[in-house]
Protein backbone atom coordinates (compact mmCIF):
# COMPACT_ATOMS: atom_id res chain seq x y z
CA UNK A 1 0.00 0.00 0.00
CA UNK A 2 2.98 2.37 0.84
CA UNK A 3 4.85 1.83 -2.42
CA UNK A 4 1.64 1.68 -5.02
CA UNK A 5 -0.80 3.91 -2.96
CA UNK A 6 1.05 7.03 -2.01
CA UNK A 7 3.85 9.42 -2.76
CA UNK A 8 6.07 7.66 0.63
CA UNK A 9 9.64 7.15 -0.45
CA UNK A 10 11.23 6.15 3.03
CA UNK A 11 12.38 3.14 4.21
CA UNK A 12 10.09 0.25 5.23
CA UNK A 13 11.20 -1.83 8.19
CA UNK A 14 9.51 -5.80 8.57
CA UNK A 15 10.70 -8.61 10.51
CA UNK A 16 12.97 -11.08 9.11
CA UNK A 17 10.86 -13.45 6.72
CA UNK A 18 10.37 -17.17 7.45
CA UNK A 19 8.66 -18.43 4.46
CA UNK A 20 8.00 -16.89 1.04
CA UNK A 21 3.98 -16.33 1.78
CA UNK A 22 3.89 -12.37 1.25
CA UNK A 23 1.01 -12.40 -1.19
CA UNK A 24 -0.68 -15.36 0.27
CA UNK A 25 -1.03 -13.39 3.35
CA UNK A 26 -1.91 -10.34 1.46
CA UNK A 27 -4.22 -11.91 -0.89
CA UNK A 28 -6.40 -12.81 2.16
CA UNK A 29 -6.91 -9.55 2.57
CA UNK A 30 -8.13 -9.06 -0.56
CA UNK A 31 -10.31 -11.09 -0.58
CA UNK A 32 -12.48 -10.41 2.89
CA UNK A 33 -11.73 -6.16 2.78
CA UNK A 34 -14.50 -4.47 1.11
CA UNK A 35 -15.27 -4.17 -2.25
CA UNK A 36 -16.13 -0.20 -2.51
CA UNK A 37 -12.84 1.84 -0.93
CA UNK A 38 -10.11 -1.17 -0.19
CA UNK A 39 -6.63 -0.23 0.38
CA UNK A 40 -5.40 -1.85 -2.56
CA UNK A 41 -6.97 -4.86 -4.84
CA UNK A 42 -5.84 -7.97 -6.73
CA UNK A 43 -3.95 -5.97 -9.58
CA UNK A 44 -2.04 -3.40 -6.93
CA UNK A 45 -0.99 -6.67 -5.40
CA UNK A 46 0.39 -8.19 -8.86
CA UNK A 47 2.25 -4.85 -9.40
CA UNK A 48 3.91 -4.45 -5.47
CA UNK A 49 6.68 -6.72 -5.78
CA UNK A 50 8.12 -9.28 -8.77
CA UNK A 51 10.61 -11.40 -5.85
CA UNK A 52 9.05 -12.61 -2.62
CA UNK A 53 11.58 -12.58 0.33
CA UNK A 54 12.05 -16.18 1.76
CA UNK A 55 14.89 -17.99 3.95
CA UNK A 56 16.94 -21.16 2.83
CA UNK A 57 15.86 -24.28 5.11
CA UNK A 58 17.51 -27.70 5.75
CA UNK A 59 15.44 -30.52 6.54
CA UNK A 60 14.62 -33.85 5.55
CA UNK A 61 11.69 -36.06 4.25
CA UNK A 62 9.98 -38.68 2.71
CA UNK A 63 8.68 -38.73 -1.35
CA UNK A 64 5.93 -41.15 -2.25
CA UNK A 65 5.09 -41.68 -5.86
CA UNK A 66 2.08 -43.79 -6.83
CA UNK A 67 1.83 -46.22 -9.65
CA UNK A 68 0.23 -44.24 -12.68
CA UNK A 69 -1.50 -46.80 -13.92
CA UNK A 70 -3.32 -47.83 -10.84
CA UNK A 71 -4.26 -44.53 -10.41
CA UNK A 72 -5.67 -44.24 -13.49
CA UNK A 73 -7.94 -47.60 -13.36
CA UNK A 74 -8.78 -46.35 -9.51
CA UNK A 75 -9.84 -43.16 -10.47
CA UNK A 76 -12.39 -44.53 -13.36
CA UNK A 77 -14.89 -46.39 -11.31
CA UNK A 78 -18.46 -44.73 -10.82
CA UNK A 79 -18.29 -44.14 -7.10
CA UNK A 80 -14.80 -42.18 -6.75
CA UNK A 81 -15.98 -39.93 -9.52
CA UNK A 82 -19.29 -39.11 -8.05
CA UNK A 83 -18.05 -38.18 -4.30
CA UNK A 84 -15.54 -36.31 -6.16
CA UNK A 85 -17.45 -34.04 -8.03
CA UNK A 86 -19.56 -33.26 -5.12
CA UNK A 87 -16.71 -31.51 -3.44
CA UNK A 88 -15.53 -29.87 -6.95
CA UNK A 89 -19.07 -28.34 -6.91
CA UNK A 90 -18.79 -27.07 -3.57
CA UNK A 91 -14.77 -25.90 -4.47
CA UNK A 92 -16.54 -23.67 -7.75
CA UNK A 93 -18.96 -21.88 -5.23
CA UNK A 94 -16.65 -21.79 -2.15
CA UNK A 95 -14.94 -19.03 -0.65
CA UNK A 96 -11.97 -21.33 -1.05
CA UNK A 97 -12.20 -21.16 -4.98
CA UNK A 98 -9.50 -19.50 -6.28
CA UNK A 99 -6.80 -21.11 -3.57
CA UNK A 100 -7.61 -24.75 -3.99
CA UNK A 101 -7.17 -26.42 -6.97
CA UNK A 102 -9.53 -28.55 -9.33
CA UNK A 103 -10.32 -31.09 -6.75
CA UNK A 104 -10.02 -34.54 -9.03
CA UNK A 105 -10.37 -38.11 -7.39
CA UNK A 106 -6.29 -38.28 -7.53
CA UNK A 107 -6.05 -35.46 -5.91
CA UNK A 108 -8.15 -35.82 -2.25
CA UNK A 109 -6.78 -38.97 -2.26
CA UNK A 110 -3.86 -38.28 -2.34
CA UNK A 111 -4.15 -35.21 -0.18
CA UNK A 112 -5.88 -37.38 2.44
CA UNK A 113 -2.94 -39.81 2.56
CA UNK A 114 -0.71 -37.02 3.10
CA UNK A 115 -2.73 -36.08 6.15
CA UNK A 116 -2.84 -39.79 7.44
CA UNK A 117 1.16 -39.99 7.03
CA UNK A 118 1.94 -36.62 8.54
CA UNK A 119 -1.00 -37.89 11.60
CA UNK A 120 1.29 -41.56 12.31
CA UNK A 121 4.81 -39.92 11.53
CA UNK A 122 4.07 -38.09 14.18
CA UNK A 123 4.58 -41.13 16.62
CA UNK A 124 7.13 -42.24 15.68
CA UNK A 125 9.69 -40.24 14.09
CA UNK A 126 10.07 -37.50 16.87
CA UNK A 127 8.53 -34.60 15.58
CA UNK A 128 5.19 -33.30 16.40
CA UNK A 129 2.47 -33.28 13.79
CA UNK A 130 2.61 -29.21 13.44
CA UNK A 131 6.03 -29.72 12.50
CA UNK A 132 5.99 -32.23 9.45
CA UNK A 133 4.37 -30.41 6.11
CA UNK A 134 3.35 -31.94 3.02
CA UNK A 135 3.95 -31.11 -0.43
CA UNK A 136 1.39 -32.99 -3.12
CA UNK A 137 2.68 -33.42 -6.88
CA UNK A 138 -0.76 -34.36 -8.19
CA UNK A 139 -1.42 -33.91 -11.87
CA UNK A 140 -3.62 -35.50 -14.69
CA UNK A 141 -2.43 -36.41 -18.32
CA UNK A 142 -2.63 -32.84 -20.64
CA UNK A 143 -0.94 -31.16 -23.30
CA UNK A 144 0.97 -29.10 -20.44
CA UNK A 145 3.07 -31.94 -18.84
CA UNK A 146 3.11 -35.33 -18.07
CA UNK A 147 0.33 -36.98 -14.87
CA UNK A 148 1.63 -37.02 -11.18
CA UNK A 149 0.47 -38.55 -9.02
CA UNK A 150 2.89 -38.39 -5.82
CA UNK A 151 3.28 -36.69 -2.09
CA UNK A 152 6.08 -35.65 0.06
CA UNK A 153 5.74 -35.02 4.04
CA UNK A 154 9.23 -33.32 5.06
CA UNK A 155 10.40 -30.80 8.05
CA UNK A 156 12.76 -27.93 7.60
CA UNK A 157 14.50 -25.53 9.90
CA UNK A 158 16.46 -22.35 8.93
CA UNK A 159 19.47 -24.07 10.95
CA UNK A 160 22.72 -25.26 8.50
CA UNK A 161 22.94 -28.36 10.78
CA UNK A 162 19.77 -29.58 9.32
CA UNK A 163 17.07 -31.54 11.57
CA UNK A 164 17.39 -34.95 13.53
CA UNK A 165 17.02 -37.62 11.02
CA UNK A 166 14.04 -39.41 12.33
CA UNK A 167 12.31 -38.77 8.75
CA UNK A 168 14.77 -40.25 6.99
CA UNK A 169 14.94 -43.14 9.36
CA UNK A 170 11.37 -43.46 8.90
CA UNK A 171 11.49 -43.52 5.16
CA UNK A 172 13.45 -47.05 5.46
CA UNK A 173 11.58 -49.60 3.73
CA UNK A 174 11.98 -51.90 7.15
CA UNK A 175 10.20 -49.01 8.94
CA UNK A 176 7.89 -47.56 6.34
CA UNK A 177 5.87 -50.28 5.21
CA UNK A 178 4.91 -50.93 8.59
CA UNK A 179 3.87 -47.65 9.20
CA UNK A 180 2.02 -46.90 6.06
CA UNK A 181 -0.03 -50.18 7.26
CA UNK A 182 -0.51 -49.04 11.05
CA UNK A 183 -1.87 -45.40 9.47
CA UNK A 184 -4.00 -47.09 7.13
CA UNK A 185 -5.62 -49.38 9.63
CA UNK A 186 -5.72 -46.46 12.21
CA UNK A 187 -7.71 -44.64 9.61
CA UNK A 188 -10.23 -47.38 8.73
CA UNK A 189 -11.85 -46.52 12.36
CA UNK A 190 -12.30 -43.21 13.33
CA UNK A 191 -13.60 -42.90 16.64
CA UNK A 192 -16.60 -40.76 15.47
CA UNK A 193 -17.47 -43.71 13.21
CA UNK A 194 -20.08 -44.10 11.70
CA UNK A 195 -21.46 -40.65 11.58
CA UNK A 196 -17.72 -39.71 10.47
CA UNK A 197 -17.48 -41.87 7.42
CA UNK A 198 -21.23 -41.49 6.55
CA UNK A 199 -21.13 -37.80 6.58
CA UNK A 200 -21.58 -35.82 3.58
CA UNK A 201 -20.20 -32.59 4.28
CA UNK A 202 -17.34 -31.73 6.95
CA UNK A 203 -14.62 -29.02 7.12
CA UNK A 204 -14.62 -25.46 5.92
CA UNK A 205 -17.58 -24.94 3.08
CA UNK A 206 -18.44 -28.92 3.48
CA UNK A 207 -15.31 -29.28 1.20
CA UNK A 208 -14.58 -32.58 3.17
CA UNK A 209 -16.64 -35.79 3.22
CA UNK A 210 -15.08 -39.06 5.32
CA UNK A 211 -12.78 -36.52 7.55
CA UNK A 212 -12.66 -35.04 10.89
CA UNK A 213 -10.14 -34.14 13.51
CA UNK A 214 -10.32 -37.72 15.10
CA UNK A 215 -8.95 -38.94 11.80
CA UNK A 216 -7.41 -36.92 9.13
CA UNK A 217 -7.06 -33.22 10.04
CA UNK A 218 -3.65 -32.12 11.00
CA UNK A 219 -2.30 -28.47 11.88
CA UNK A 220 -3.04 -26.07 9.89
CA UNK A 221 0.67 -25.26 9.16
CA UNK A 222 1.27 -28.24 7.90
CA UNK A 223 -1.58 -28.51 5.49
CA UNK A 224 -1.50 -26.82 2.01
CA UNK A 225 -5.03 -26.49 1.48
CA UNK A 226 -6.89 -25.67 4.65
CA UNK A 227 -7.95 -29.05 5.97
CA UNK A 228 -10.12 -29.10 2.66
CA UNK A 229 -10.74 -31.69 -0.24
CA UNK A 230 -10.43 -34.85 2.47
CA UNK A 231 -12.18 -38.05 1.80
CA UNK A 232 -10.61 -40.98 3.48
CA UNK A 233 -13.02 -43.61 2.11
CA UNK A 234 -11.49 -42.79 -0.93
CA UNK A 235 -8.53 -44.57 0.36
CA UNK A 236 -10.25 -47.08 2.54
CA UNK A 237 -13.72 -48.52 1.29
CA UNK A 238 -14.02 -51.62 1.01
CA UNK A 239 -15.81 -51.22 -2.90
CA UNK A 240 -13.91 -48.72 -3.92
CA UNK A 241 -10.92 -47.51 -1.95
CA UNK A 242 -7.35 -47.49 -3.38
CA UNK A 243 -5.82 -48.92 -0.84
CA UNK A 244 -8.44 -51.28 0.12
CA UNK A 245 -6.67 -54.77 -1.30
CA UNK A 246 -4.05 -54.45 0.60
CA UNK A 247 -6.59 -54.10 4.33
CA UNK A 248 -8.01 -56.82 3.03
CA UNK A 249 -4.62 -58.33 2.23
CA UNK A 250 -2.88 -57.64 6.21
CA UNK A 251 -6.69 -59.10 7.31
CA UNK A 252 -6.41 -62.37 5.24
CA UNK A 253 -2.54 -62.67 6.71
CA UNK A 254 -3.25 -62.07 10.09
CA UNK A 255 -6.50 -63.90 10.42
CA UNK A 256 -3.89 -66.84 8.56
CA UNK A 257 -1.76 -66.54 11.71
CA UNK A 258 1.45 -64.97 9.21
CA UNK A 259 1.53 -61.52 10.96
Amino acid sequence: YLVEKTSFKGRVFMTHPTKAIYKLLLSDYVKITSKKNPLFNKKDLNNSMDWLPAIEVYGEGIFIALTEESVQEWEIQPEVRERTATLEHRRERSFYSESLPVLTPRFIMIHTLAHLLVRQLSYQSGYSSSAIRERLYVAEQSKEGQPMAGLMVYTGEGDSEGTLGGLVRSGDPDWFLPMMITALQTADWCSLDPVCSESTSQGPDGLSLAACHACAVISETSCQYRNASLDRRLLLDPQFGYFSSVLAAVDNSRANGFI
